[in-house]
Parts: structure tokens; C-alpha cells; sequence
């Protein structure tokens, strides 16, 4: 680029036409020291349509390419290849001086063009006129311009006088952006060829910070935790409001803060105008909207959002029900299917092991060694005790049965203990069981109403979405009922306590009222969207980038995730009340098994006493057959029980 510059120049001059203009290098030697003082890292030279750029601008740039040191870069580029290049971007990171000189107001064509793009609106202009040349209608054109801050250099002989241009209506220091046929210069110092620069301070802030010394009004929508007002209105606070004013203690700007006359967000309404706080920063009644403003495509068209602060989820509210069902599933919930069928396994290992054991003792050692027991009792006494966590009424005599029962009691130990925790836990710790879970179920539920604050980003879209399932939800649950567009998130959460209403809004914005409604609000599990919240300001607002970058610090310094956790502690959730106690529903089928098993236990009494007077026939048709046997048959060795016993003695000989 160095290379063509100085061949354009030598060119120039073999043709005649490389005489001093606009005070020779003068012009040059100000834009260097501008530039130096300014650090700016790349200076352009931007050039309108013309087919052939003017020769001085030429021979400005060969001179100023001679002052630059290495690490800077000056470019000479027509305004359409500034606009569609995008290898420019290293220049951001310091504001880019943009040079340009006066042509009957071509200029101002110039500036325009480049405002179009955000990349330039930071850039710091200077505009420097010829000698002898005044600011007076040159500069006027200027105001209503999306422009950073524009200086002013008015040359003569080897010096120069630099002012910037402020409009009429905007607070003294500002950046003009508003519309006004008028600008005035307010004075930031002195150049000359030899001292330079006589007051580098005044550069060096205006281009840094360009709202320094500036009065802003700033549109106010008060959102607990997020933007909230405090003294008269003379503060902000929440975590918007809080970024907000440490910006202004930063950058060394006041505020002015107005509320929202109709309270609203911002939506477009019928006639094509806005209504909240987007409706006021587009009409410029403000410099800066600070609500949380979800940024969408039809608002983006109005005006401009700065880098969002907060990401939102977007969640359904509805009143918790009140009825609990009942789970029969909770009182085998606690184990798995495989350690219920481990124990009934362990069960019948313990009751045959006792058994085998019973016998071989009794057989080997003798029958009064331990007392006969059955299979079946030898099982129920294992259940009892790995099930039901009960003791025996007599232990047996042996060492080998005892350490089977010791080692049966300890594996109940645990397995008890473990079974009640988790019961306990089942049944303490109410699970709520929601008619619905997402906006589909809302949907073919067919009993409940939708709707969202009006006037939000959320109103727009389902009234304006084009796929069919919001479309159905806005036709069939949201607009038959216009009262289901709420003020604001308080009454939507009330309204969802009154009747069979879902209300769809910003957790972050809506939590702080759920303890202001009279019943207990519970979210449905899917979030429906997450949305990106931000500040607005008017459309070409040169303090955007500015904004900008302060959000960029805070977000990577950490202050804004700071701020998000003190406005919303990891632990908090919503409300459930009370301490509530255990429901009967809880424990409806412990208390059915209990029912069941005691009508079990009658019939199996009555079966009992139906047989009883069988058994007894029974039993004296098997005595009188003994007898008789006994009377017949003399046997040598006297039966075993005692009956039979005597009846033998009885009768012998």
C-alpha cells in the first residue's frame, strides 16, 4: 500500500499537480500527532464515488504514510470497499482515525455510507479544513449523523485550532446523535508544528470515552431483581441497574432516569408505532432504554440492542395441584427387582439350611437335643426375620443353628435399615404429579387458558409465529380471552392461582413474585425457550460501541455472572410452603396390604372352625382304630406317643 501511495504521488508530481494544498504537510504532521496521541492503530483516508481520487488527498496520504511508524497502518479506500472488506477488524481494537477533507460537503456522503456499518461508528473523525476556511456550514450536516466523535481542524500557517462538533439538544460533551439542523464547536485545544499537540488529555478522553461529561435519559422499566429504582427515582438498582451505574461512575456520565408511561416492553401496534420503552427509544424521547429487552428481529429493525447482559429462561406457570396420587409402586420403590428376589432366595437358603440342620442333629446326637420343627416353620421364621426385622421366642440349643440365625440377623440389620431410609424418603418428600408437561399438553388438555404479559417479545411471538402448533395455541387458548394478556408478571401468576391458567414468562423476571400470590406456583419441567436480554438505544446510536465494550470488561472480569448469583442464589427455587405433613394418600396401600391381610386372616379363622368338628371325628375314628390295633396286634415295643403308651400298658399281659 506504501508502495502505490508514493508512486500515486510521484505521479502527481511529474504532472505538475503535487503543489502545497490545504497547508502542504501541515495536514500531514496533524494527522500524525492526532493519530499518536489518539493511539489509533490504523488511519483511512476514505474517498467517495468519484472515479479518480482528488490529487491532494493523494498527496495527503503519501505525506502522512511518511509520518507513520511501523506498527500503524494508513489506508486509502473508497467507501465501498471499506463497507464489504472484512480484513479491517484489527483495527477495532483501538478507535480508527478516519481523515477526511472538505469538498462541498461530499464528506458528510462519506460519513453517512460509513455509518451504515457498525465497524465504523466508533472511529474517531477528523475533518480538516483549508486555510482561511471556517467550520460554520460544513459542519452542521453533521448533526443527525450515527457518528462518533467528530473533530474539527482549522489550519493556517503552521498551526492549527481543534474543536468538536456538539448539536443543539444533546448535553455538552456528548456525541451528536439526535437530529438538529445546528452544531456549534466546543473547543479541545491547539496544534502547531512545533509544539504538536498543547492539550493531549482532551484528545485522548474524547476519543476513549465519548460520553464523559455527558447527561443521559435513560428509560426505566422496573423489574425486581434486574432494573429497580430507588431515592426518588435518582438510582438504579438490580443487576441491569447496578452494571448501569457503575458504567456512569466509569466513564464519568449522569443519568436522568424516566419511568415508562404505559409500563410496557415495547411491541408494534396496529398503526405501525411502538408503544414501552421500545416505542420511547425510538422516538428518541431517551438515550438508553435499560429494561430487559428480549432481543427480537422486529424490534432490531427500530432500534439498536447493545451485547445482552442476561440469557432468560422462558418457562410455564401454573398452580400446583392439590391432589396426590397414589403410588403403589413406593413400598418397592427402595430395592430393585434384583435384591427383592436375592432376599426371597436368602429366605428359602436360611429356612432349608435350619431344616437340614434341625434333622441331622436330632439324628446324630438325639432327638432331645432340639426340639422338632418343620420345614414350613423353619421358613417363616427366616421371612420374620429378614423381612419383618422380628427376634424368636427360643433360639435353638446348637452352635451350628445359632450361627446361621446370628449371621441371618445381621444381613436383616441391614437390609432393615436400608429399606427404611429409603422408604421413608418415598413417603416424606411429596412428589407433585402435573396434568401436563409442555405446551403441547396445555394444548390437548383442552381445560386450561394460555397467555403471557402483553406487550412483550412473548405476545409477538405466537401471535405473529408460522409454525402450526403456536398458531393453534394463540387462535384457540390466547385470543378468545383478552384478559389473558396480563400487565404484568404478578397478576399472571395470580390469575394462575384463580383458574385453570398457564402463564408463560421469564423465570429470572417472575420468581421474585411468586411469594405475593395466594397459592403455591409450580414450573413445568421443559423450558420452553431461552431468550437473550439487553439495553436498547436509539437506531445508530454511536455509543454503542462504547456500551459495548464496558459489557464486554464486566462480563469478562466476571461482575455480571457476580451479580447474577446474588440476585439469584443457586439454592433458591420455588416455594413450597409450609412443612406439610405425611397425607393418607402417602399411605393408602401400606394401610390396604394391613386391611387385606386382617380379612385374610377371618376367613382363614372360619375355615378353621368349619373343619374343626371333622378333625375331631377324625381323630376319634384314628384312636378306636388304635386301640383296636393295639388289642389285636401286641406289639413289644409300646408306640411312642403317650396315648397310645397307655392303652398298651392297659391292655397287656
Amino acid at each position: 500500500m506504501r508502495g502505490v501511495v508514493a508512486a500515486l504521488a510521484a505521479c502527481a508530481s511529474l504532472l505538475g499537480l503535487a503543489a502545497p494544498v490545504r497547508g502542504g504537510d501541515d495536514a500531514a504532521r496533524l494527522v500524525a500527532d492526532v493519530r499518536r496521541h489518539l493511539g489509533s492503530s490504523c488511519v483511512f483516508l476514505p474517498r467517495g464515488r468519484a472515479s479518480r481520487p482528488p490529487v491532494y488527498e493523494e498527496r495527503l496520504a503519501a505525506e502522512t504514510m511518511k509520518l507513520l511508524p511501523t506498527n500503524a497502518s494508513l489506508y486509502f479506500e473508497s467507501t465501498e470497499s471499506m463497507l464489504e472488506k472484512k480484513n479491517f477488524q484489527h483495527c477495532l481494537n483501538t478507535s480508527p482515525l478516519q481523515v477526511l477533507v472538505p469538498r462541498s460537503n461530499a464528506y458528510v456522503d462519506i460519513m453517512k455510507q460509513l455509518a451504515t456499518s457498525y465497524l465504523w461508528r466508533s472511529s474517531v473523525w477528523l475533518v480538516v479544513l483549508a486555510r482561511g476556511e471556517t467550520a460554520g456550514d460544513l459542519v452542521r450536516p453533521v448533526c443527525g449523523l450515527s457518528v462518533g466523535l467528530v473533530v474539527v481542524a482549522e489550519l493556517s500557517p503552521q498551526q492549527a485550532r481543534l474543536s468538536k462538533v456538539v448539536c443543539p439538544g444533546t448535553p455538552s460533551g456528548s456525541t451528536p446523535f439526535r437530529d438538529s439542523p445546528e452544531a456549534r464547536l466546543e473547543s479541545l485545544g491547539r496544534w502547531s508544528r512545533l509544539s504538536g499537540l498543547s492539550s493531549t488529555g482532551e484528545y485522548e478522553a474524547a476519543a476513549a470515552n465519548p460520553l464523559r461529561g455527558s447527561h443521559l435519559r435513560v428509560a426505566v422499566l422496573e423489574v425486581p431483581r434486574i432494573t429497580e429504582m430507588y431515592d426518588n427515582q435518582t438510582r438504579v438498582g438490580g443487576i441491569f441497574g447496578k452494571i448501569w451505574e457503575a458504567f456512569g461512575r466509569d466513564m464519568n456520565f449522569t443519568s436522568e432516569y424516566v419511568t415508562v408511561p404505559d409500563g410496557a416492553y415495547g411491541q408494534r401496534k396496529p398503526d405501525g408505532s411502538w408503544n414501552g420503552v421500545v416505542g420511547m427509544v425510538m422516538r428518541r424521547e431517551v438515550d438508553v432504554g435499560l429494561a430487559p429487552l428480549t432481543m427480537t428481529k422486529s424490534r432490531a429493525e427500530v432500534v439498536d440492542f447493545a451485547i445482552p447482559l442476561l440469557m432468560s429462561n422462558y418457562m410455564i406457570f401454573i398452580r400446583k395441584p392439590s391432589t396426590t396420587q397414589i403410588n403403589w409402586k413406593s413400598f418397592m420403590k427402595p430395592f430393585s427387582w434384583e435384591l427383592w428376589l436375592t432376599v426371597a432366595v436368602l429366605v428359602a437358603a436360611v429356612g432349608a439350611t435350619n431344616t437340614v440342620a434341625l434333622a441331622l442333629i436330632r439324628h446324630h446326637v438325639g432327638p432331645a437335643t432340639e426340639e422338632r420343627c418343620s420345614t414350613a416353620d423353619n421358613l417363616f421364621y427366616a421371612f420374620t426375620i429378614l423381612y419383618c426385622y422380628q427376634a424368636l421366642d427360643k433360639l435353638p440349643n446348637s452352635l451350628s443353628c445359632r450361627t446361621v440365625y446370628i449371621l441371618t440377623f445381621l444381613t436383616a440389620v441391614v437390609l432393615s435399615e436400608a429399606y427404611s431410609g429409603k422408604l421413608i424418603s418415598f413417603i416424606a418428600v411429596k412428589k407433585t404429579y402435573l396434568p401436563f408437561t409442555s405446551l403441547e399438553g396445555i394444548y390437548k388438555d383442552g381445560t386450561f387458558k394460555f397467555g403471557v404479559v402483553a406487550s412483550t417479545a412473548e405476545a409477538d411471538l405466537f401471535k405473529h409465529s408460522k409454525e402450526d402448533s403456536l398458531r393453534k395455541v394463540y387462535r384457540q387458548l390466547m385470543a378468545p380471552d383478552p384478559r389473558n394478556y396480563v400487565p404484568d408478571e404478578l397478576r399472571g401468576l395470580q390469575r394462575a392461582c384463580d383458574m385453570d391458567y398457564a402463564f408463560l414468562s421469564s423465570y429470572e423476571e417472575t420468581v421474585s413474585f411468586v411469594r405475593e400470590v395466594s397459592c403455591s406456583v409450580v414450573t413445568l419441567p421443559e423450558i420452553f425457550f431461552k431468550s437473550a436480554l439487553a439495553i436498547a438505544l436509539p437506531r445508530g446510536s454511536p455509543y454503542i460501541s462504547t456500551f459495548n465494550a464496558k459489557i464486554t470488561a464486566a462480563m469478562s472480569s466476571g461482575v455480571v455472572s457476580r451479580l447474577y448469583r446474588g440476585a439469584w442464589p443457586r439454592e433458591e427455587e420455588l416455594p413450597s410452603g409450609d412443612t406439610e405433613p405425611v397425607e393418607l394418600g402417602s399411605v393408602v396401600p401400606l394401610l390396604n396390604i394391613l386391611v387385606a391381610g386382617a380379612a385374610a386372616s377371618l376367613v382363614l379363622l372360619a375355615a378353621e372352625a368349619a373343619s374343626r368338628p371333622c378333625r375331631r371325628l377324625c381323630d376319634g375314628q384314628l384312636g378306636a382304630a388304635s386301640d383296636t390295633l393295639h388289642l389285636v396286634r401286641c406289639s413289644p415295643r409300646p408306640p411312642t406317643f403317650r396315648r397310645g403308651f397307655s392303652l398298651a400298658r392297659r391292655h397287656s399281659f
